[in-house]
């Protein structure tokens, strides 16, 4: 995510030639808006890794993602009781951005068929949503969050 028309390489071709020209590189939103929340701790180890960036922006809204982060940015480990407190801290469901052209992309995407087009643009079925982020990484808009 974050380059248009490319993926994780041209990001990272993108990021260093900048780097390396004197820029400052702000890394935003590691968790993807929300479609690496299954894969939280793998995500932020790489951007915690990435050699191009001076700084990440992360997003909290309970204590419980503050100390989880706090662990995980100072190197401690994360305890099993924190890890479920922060995926229990609040209910999260999928927000489709109001610039959807409604492509249908990510329909085609979503092993529960959670997504209609409705409106000409594309809604969630929540009932039927088990927030996979399957649909996010194809949306080729950014239109898909989930928080």
């Amino acid at each position: 995510l974050g380059v248009i028309e490319g993926g994780k390489e041209e990001m990272e071709a993108a990021a260093r030639a900048a780097y390396e020209k004197g820029k400052g590189i702000y890394a935003m939103k590691p968790l993807g808006g929300g479609n690496l929340l299954r894969e939280r701790e793998k995500a932020f180890r790489y951007i915690l890794a990435f050699p191009w960036a001076h700084s990440v922006a992360v997003g909290m809204q309970t204590p419980e993602e503050i100390e989880y982060n706090v662990a995980l940015f100072s190197g401690r480990a994360i305890s099993p009781q924190l890890a479920e407190a922060v995926d229990r801290s609040k209910k999260r469901q999928v927000h489709i951005a109001e610039w959807c052209e409604g492509c249908g992309l990510c329909a085609r995407y979503c092993p529960q068929g959670a997504l209609v087009l409705q409106g000409g643009r594309m809604k969630v079925i929540p009932e039927k949503c088990l927030l996979c982020g399957y649909c996010g990484g194809h949306c080729p808009q950014f239109c898909i969050k989930i928080y």
